[in-house]
């Protein structure tokens, strides 16, 4: 009988927090940026080194909407397609300088995330099941992060469709 109560409240506490009166607001360009590197601005080779650390190497691919640039720093990484920022990465320590604008940066817990942003759209393993990587999607505009297994945030990602 204990076991059912406890299932009941969680499922009730569940329905609850999923009404429409606590919906989140679902991600759109506003949400697409990690302090200063906004998609769609133009990519900043020497901000990205301020903030991102040592420049790495650049790598090329090509996509339907042009030729992808990947900046590889020291504690991130940012794409550009023809100089227009389109993704940024962070891994660097928690800095209010690296914050997306709803609040989230590393070294937050993960529940942090899912209350600014809602329930995840995926849930994944990488690294053989030391991260969990959590993406919270709307139209192709992805803003996502990975924990670890005590649920802080090592990495986060901005990203628009590419």
């Amino acid at each position: 009988m204990h076991i059912f109560k406890q299932a009941l409240i969680t499922f009730l506490i569940t329905l609850f927090l999923s009404s429409p009166l606590f919906a989140q607001k679902p991600i759109d360009n506003s949400d697409l940026q990690l302090g200063p590197f906004k998609v769609g601005n133009n990519f900043d080779m020497e901000l990205s080194k301020k903030l991102l650390g040592r420049f790495e190497e650049t790598k090329t691919s090509d996509s339907l909407k042009g030729i992808i640039k990947r900046f590889y720093f020291e504690d991130g990484i940012v794409w550009s397609i023809n100089g227009k920022i389109v993704g940024v990465y962070s891994y660097a320590e928690a800095s209010a300088k690296l914050m997306t604008p709803r609040g989230l940066n590393t070294g937050d817990l993960i529940e942090k995330a899912i209350k600014l942003y809602g329930k995840p759209s995926k849930t994944e393993k990488l690294v053989k099941g030391k991260l969990l990587h959590y993406s919270f999607i709307n139209k192709n505009k992805t803003v996502s992060a990975a924990t670890d297994k005590k649920g802080k945030i090592v990495f986060i990602t901005v990203m628009d469709e590419i």
